[in-house]
């Protein structure tokens, strides 16, 4: 009985694995906004990664602004990060929105969790960010406004619609003065399974069970 069951399990557990592949990028795509002005928009070629550290927008400016999309270390949670440290500060507040078109997941309901950590090196600072998900260009969750010398949150937020082709933005609005600096990721989940967890327990339980008929077979 127990060799079946481990059986099922590990045949479970094995159809998870290989339902979890994820299309490849199909776009990034980078813009900025300050105003009335606009840059952008910048793309990845299919590379998932963008580096515009040198761009400059409505007296805004940046020593790093790199951004990027990852589906292959962990197929099943796709990652996008916007990676910033702003040099000098604008008059009108920044959006820097990170979008990637044409994915699809193997699962319909999961979450999205957002996490935003940072620091501003100034003397006095005022700057402030606020980190925005969106689905298909409606807002899904939001973190902040975050400010002074060093700041971090994160927020979980359940999805639906992920079985079909859709678009993740992650969204960053800086206000304020200062030279801020920090990191915001979206990554993308599934929701466990009743069944995928009932079989991980099952699996952790197994050692137990045999460890304890040999100490009742030794009695």
């Amino acid at each position: 009985m127990t060799r079946k069951l481990l059986i099922k399990a590990v045949a479970l557990i094995a159809g998870l694995v290989a339902a979890s592949a994820v299309s490849a990028n199909a776009g990034l795509t980078l813009t900025l906004s300050s105003g009335t002005a606009n840059s952008g928009p910048f793309t990845d070629g299919g590379s998932g990664f963008i580096s515009e550290g040198s761009v400059s927008i409505n007296g805004w400016t940046f020593t790093q602004l790199v951004v990027d999309y990852n589906n292959t270390d962990n197929p099943s949670s796709p990652c996008m990060d916007i990676d910033y440290a702003v040099k000098t500060w604008g008059s009108s507040p920044l959006t820097i929105t990170l979008t990637e078109n044409g994915m699809v997941l193997p699962y319909a309901n999961g979450t999205v969790e957002l996490s935003l950590g940072g620091s501003d090196g100034s003397s006095s600072p005022t700057s402030q960010v606020t980190q925005n998900a969106l689905l298909n260009g409606s807002p899904v969750g939001s973190i902040g406004p975050f400010g002074g010398k060093a700041y971090n949150g994160d927020n979980t937020v359940a999805v639906a619609g992920l079985s079909t082709t859709f678009s993740l933005t992650d969204e960053l609005v800086l206000t304020g003065t200062g030279q801020t600096g920090g990191d915001a990721t979206l990554t993308v989940a599934p929701v466990p399974e009743p069944t995928a967890i009932a079989s991980a327990a099952l699996l952790m339980l197994l050692p137990l069970g045999a460890s304890a008929a040999r100490v009742l077979r030794k009695k």
